[in-house]
């Protein structure tokens, strides 16, 4: 990727960004890339040297490789060993933030809204990288049995503690990741590295979760401009139309599907923002987006 410092930041922070150390290693996919988009990622890959980013941009990545500077551990598998496994002919690779014991644990930072939607809604890719790292040490002969988010919750606010609400006590939390049966760990990850494969030779379509896209369904009725209800599910636009109707609403309202923004790809996605996705394109032209 190619680094620009438009705005003339200081040459540190420029150079902070431009030495990062990351690296897969001799590998053909690492961890944190087998559970993204395999259509992004194939992007990245043919792409990459048209990619490009201004460091007046990059400043949660720069907060991001401080946080885990400054904590940078000394064990065996601290930051400094990168594992690696052979799966369909491909070498997969990751690298841990710290190991004690059986214990893995990954340092990120997030917002506090992450955290509070818990793993159900927020921590799926967690869940996911944590347990091919746990794959990983096991097909290199340690022992798992905890998996351990370390989490710096960068909008933390000490006003908004305190409050039964379930908002955090601290501004650093420590949250436990299920563990998974070694056969659901693989599973996955062979799955993961089918579906990568497969990418380079055909490219598939970034799916809505993939593009963090909130589809919605809107209550319409003749003659206005706005959603008399707009909901997450059309089962819930129906059921607030029964209930108007069983009130005596005799208005003649109907569902109107709306496809939400790919938000991924017009904010975060080096790809889409360069105009190198065509899905991407495709879907502005369809919104009417220039």
């Amino acid at each position: 990727m190619n680094i620009t410092n438009k705005l003339y930041l200081p040459e540190p922070l420029y150079m902070a960004v431009a030495t990062a150390p990351y690296s897969r290693g001799e590998s053909d996919i690492s961890a944190t890339a087998l559970i993204d988009s395999p259509r992004k990622v194939a992007l990245e890959e043919k792409y990459s040297h048209l990619l490009g980013e201004d460091i007046s941009k990059m400043g949660a990545m720069i907060g991001g490789n401080a946080f885990h500077a400054y904590v940078k551990g000394t064990g065996e598998l601290d930051d400094a060993l990168r594992l690696t496994m052979k799966v369909n002919g491909w070498v997969v690779s990751g690298q841990t933030d710290h190991v004690t014991g059986e214990h893995i644990i990954d340092y990120k930072t997030c917002r506090v809204a992450k955290y509070m939607r818990g793993l159900n809604k927020g921590h799926e890719d967690w869940e996911a990288q944590l347990n091919i790292y746990a794959e990983l040490l096991r097909s290199n002969g340690y022992e798992v049995n905890k998996l351990s988010i370390c989490a710096w919750l960068k909008d933390w606010s000490i006003e908004n503690a305190g409050y039964d609400n379930g908002y955090p006590e601290s501004d650093i939390v420590m949250i436990d990741i299920p563990l998974w049966p070694v056969s659901k760990a693989q599973d996955y990850i062979i799955e993961r590295v089918l579906l990568h494969q497969a990418a380079r030779k055909s490219l598939p379509l970034c799916s809505p979760d993939e593009l963090w896209g909130e589809d919605t369904w809107a209550v319409m009725r003749p003659n206005a401009k706005r959603a008399s209800k707009v909901e997450k599910t059309e089962q819930d636009a129906q059921g607030w139309i029964d209930s108007k109707r069983e009130a005596g609403d005799a208005t003649e309202y109907w569902i109107e599907y709306r496809q939400g923004e790919p938000r991924r790809c017009r904010f975060y996605c080096n790809v889409g923002k360069a105009g190198l996705c065509d899905q991407y394109e495709q879907a502005k032209l369809n919104e009417g987006v220039a």
